[in-house]
C-alpha cells in the first residue's frame, strides 16, 4: 500500500457535509444551515519503510518528500533527515444524533512526532472541516486530493468578536439584520454565501459530550 499525503480529503469532506444536512442541525435557516458533529482520530502501528510511488516519481513513507530534486540536493543523507512514518491515522467525524459517520482525512506519524505537532494537525483539520460546502466547492486542492491550502470562508465581524468576548452569543445589529443567528463565526452564514444569497450549509465540530460552545475555526 502506497502511503498518501496527510491531511483533510477534500471530496470525502464534501460528501460528509452533503450527507450530514439530513441529521439534526444546530441552527438552520434560509440563510444558514450548521450541522454539529464529533471529531475523532485513530491510528494504528505501521511498519517504517518506504515504497515508490510511480505515479508520482517519489518514494513515500517517510515525512519528508523524497524525489529527483531531493537525491540530487542530498546525496548521503543521515538517519536524523529520515525519518519515517511508524503510524497510520484516520481523521473521522459523527453527526451528534450518530446518524452519519465517515473517514475524512489521514494522519501519518513517525516516532520523534511532538504534542504540539499533534495540535497543529488537529486544528488546521478543524479549520478546514467547519468550512461551507460552498467555499469547498471553490477551493484548490492537490493531486492525491488533499486540501493543502484554508478555504477562504470568513464569517466573522468586529462587533460580533466583542460580544463574545462580553459573554454575548447574540450578534451585533448588523449581522441580526442580516438574520445571522450568532455571534461565533462558526454559527454564522460566511461572507461568500451571504453575498451570493445562498444558503451557508456547514458542519461545526463540539469539544464536548454533548453541550458545550463550539470550536470556533475563525475568530
Amino acid at each position: 500500500m502506497v502511503v498518501s499525503a496527510k491531511g483533510v480529503i477534500h471530496h470525502l469532506l464534501m460528501n460528509f457535509t452533503k450527507t450530514a444536512q439530513e441529521s439534526t442541525p444546530l441552527v438552520t435557516s434560509d440563510l444558514v444551515h450548521v450541522v454539529p458533529v464529533c471529531m475523532s482520530r485513530d491510528a494504528m502501528a505501521i511498519k517504517p519503510g518506504g515504497l515508490i510511488d510511480y505515479n508520482k516519481k517519489e518514494i513515500v513513507g517517510l515525512e519528508q518528500k523524497i524525489d529527483v530534486t531531493y537525491v540530487k540536493e542530498h546525496p548521503n543523507p543521515g538517519p536524523d533527515e529520515l525519518k519515517f512514518f511508524t503510524e497510520a491515522g484516520a481523521v473521522i467525524l459523527t453527526t451528534l444524533d450518530n446518524e452519519t459517520t465517515l473517514l475524512v482525512g489521514s494522519d501519518y506519524l513517525t516516532k520523534s512526532t511532538s504534542g504540539d505537532a499533534v495540535f497543529r494537525f488537529i486544528k488546521d483539520c478543524v479549520v478546514k472541516i467547519q468550512c461551507c460546502l460552498a467555499c469547498l466547492d471553490r477551493t484548490p486542492k492537490s493531486e492525491s486530493g488533499i486540501l493543502e491550502s484554508i478555504p477562504d470562508c470568513k464569517s466573522s465581524c468586529l462587533e460580533c468578536s466583542k460580544n463574545i468576548l462580553d459573554g454575548i452569543w447574540n450578534p451585533c445589529m448588523e449581522c441580526a439584520g442580516n438574520g445571522q443567528p450568532s455571534a461565533y463565526p462558526s454559527l454564522k452564514a460566511c461572507h461568500h454565501c451571504l453575498e451570493n444569497g445562498i444558503q451557508c450549509v456547514k458542519i461545526v465540530c463540539w469539544c464536548g459530550p454533548v453541550i458545550v460552545r463550539p470550536i470556533i475555526g475563525r475568530p
